[in-house]
Formats: structure tokens, sequence, C-alpha cells
């Protein structure tokens, strides 16, 4: 079958590899759609956790088209996506339902194989059925489980407001699920136009570029505020705009390298909140019901869909300067 294969960072081929048959407790499944997150663009760099070589790609949805023995939970023909966390369930982390810091984490297309092929093998326990989702809302479960675990850790009250720096895919999705979770007012800070429009479209009340004053719905700053970008200057700069008392939530994915500079005095003296969100736990199957109920708009978030052939030149900087979310159609 056709993959893309990382064979060391910044070394991406697209090649034939061998079609393997799932093993016990493995589903295989025919993909559909798999998503281009901003994760691989980390691991084609080289920094983010990852194993080498790999064939990338973890926002993904196809159809079953082999089990192995002992699996029940899913068919052959079933349309499906898949929950890219590997976790061993029995250590520390998994048993008080933490399974994103489990002590043996791996993850489909990060660690092991995922979804930049035309197939992919997965453990039945991360397989779910999407019923008539469609294949591309159904590859944006798995950023809409992350922000989801995010809004979770934030646990914004009912009434508050929110302030989300950044209007990629991955903040028009906090957006909306911030505005589903008790959130009443948010505000976004977006230096492309286009993004700044969708954005208001979505649901943001105030919208503006970086520099801009968005702090006329709440005078005394924001209840919660979310760096969807991964740029540490923003994240650095976020604390003014939180409200005493408030959260400040890093969500994007900064360098592992950088540092910021920030007040211990202003933390305490605010009474600041510094909440961190990394990757999902158990709300994959919620993300799928948010779906399935279209609460949340992701249609407009999808704004190319490439052949795999496609991947290396948009890795390499061909990515069209206004796209947000790319899929990739194996």
């Amino acid at each position: 079958m056709k993959a893309a294969v990382w064979r060391a960072p910044g070394d991406i081929e697209v090649r034939d590899i061998p079609d393997r048959q799932p093993g016990p407790g493995e589903v295989r499944i025919r993909v559909r759609r798999c998503g281009l997150c901003g994760t691989d663009v980390h691991i084609h760099h080289g920094d983010f956790i990852a194993s080498y070589p790999l064939v990338g790609g973890h926002e993904l949805s196809g159809e079953v088209d082999a089990v192995g023995e002992g699996v029940s939970s899913v068919r052959v023909g079933d349309r499906v996506a898949a929950d890219p966390v590997i976790s061993c369930g029995r250590c520390h982390f998994c048993r008080i339902g933490r399974r994103n810091h489990c002590e043996s984490f791996g993850a489909l297309g990060v660690t092991v194989d995922g979804g930049f092929a035309e197939a992919c093998i997965a453990p039945c326990a991360v397989v779910y059925p999407i019923g008539d989702i469609p294949f591309a809302a159904a590859a944006m479960a798995e950023p809409l489980a992350c922000v989801l675990h995010g809004v979770r850790r934030a646990n914004p009250a009912a009434g508050s407001t929110a302030l989300v720096f950044g209007a990629g895919p991955i903040g028009l999705l906090m957006l909306q699920a911030l505005l589903r979770s008790g959130v009443v007012t948010a505000a976004c800070i977006e230096p492309d136009a286009a993004r700044r429009a969708l954005a208001a479209e979505l649901g943001a009340a105030v919208v503006g570029e970086p520099g801009d004053d968005v702090s006329s719905p709440p005078p005394h700053g924001f209840d919660l505020v979310v760096d969807a970008t991964g740029v540490p200057s923003v994240v650095e700069g976020m604390l003014p705009y939180a409200k005493s008392g408030g959260t400040v939530m890093f969500f994007g994915v900064c360098p592992p390298d950088a540092r910021i500079s920030l007040s211990p005095f202003e933390v305490y003296k605010r009474d600041l909140t510094i909440v961190g969100s990394f990757s999902l736990a158990t709300e994959f199957s919620a993300a799928l019901d948010m779906l399935r109920a279209g609460v949340v708009s992701v249609d407009p978030l999808v704004s190319l869909v490439a052949p795999l052939d496609d991947l290396p030149a948009l890795l390499e900087g061909g990515l069209p300067p206004s796209a947000l979310k790319v899929q990739i159609e194996p």
C-alpha cells in the first residue's frame, strides 16, 4: 500500500510499504480522510515526541476492512474514526482517568504508524463507529476531543467570558466549544482578516488584530484566556488580558525548548490560575456526539483536501497562506 513515511526529521517520502494484517485485538482501517495537524509539522521538524521511521497522521477516519482475533466492537464495513492515544490501562495515570499521561504513552501517527497511508492498523479499543457522520467531519473528532479536554481543564463557570488567541482550526474549535460550555461572551485575536471574519461568524462577540483593545465586553479582563497559537511571544503576553482571579490556559504547542518570562508576583497578587492541556483523555466519544448533533461547525474549517502524494510539499511550506485545516485523502 502507499504511505507517507518519515525516515527521519525533515525526510519524508511517499512510497509502497507492506499492507499488514491486523493482529489479535486490532482493526485495519482503510483511511478516507486524515487531517494535517500542527503536531505533524513539529514531527516533521523533529521537535515533538515521535519515533522514526514513522507513518504520521493521527486525525483519521475511514472504513474497517479487516479485524483481528477477538474483535467484536466493530465489523468489516463499519465507518469509523480512531482516537490516536494508545495507553496501557494499568499504570497509575490510566487508573485515575489520565490516559494521556500513561507511563507507556503511545499514539497513532506519533509513536506508531498512523493515517497518512491507504490503511492503518489500530487497537480496537480506540476505534469508534461514526454512523453517518461524513468522513471529513469525523476526521475532526480528534482535534475537537483535544479542545474538549482543554475546556475540562479550564472548567469555565456559567456566564463567564473568554479570550482566544488564534483563529486557526484549533482556535475556532476552542471558540465554539467554550460558547457551548457556559462562556457567554468570547473574543478572538487573530492577524488574518479572513480568519477574524470566520471567528465572528462562529460566535466571537469581538475580534481584533494583535495589539487591538478587545476588552470592551468585560471591562476588568477575561475570566479565561487561551493560547491556540503555540507562539511563545503570544503566550508571554497573555496575563494582562486575564481578570484578577481568572485562568490562563497554555493550549498551543510551543517548541519544547521555548522559554518565556512572566512575573510570579503578578500570578500571586492577582490570584491567577495557569493551566496546561495536553492531548485528550476521555473526550473522544463526546466529540463524536457533538459532531453527530451538529452543535459544532467543522465544514468551514476544512479548506483544502489533497492527495497523499502532495503531503511532502505541503510540509515543506506548500500550504496556502490562508489555509485552515488541510485533510489528506489517501
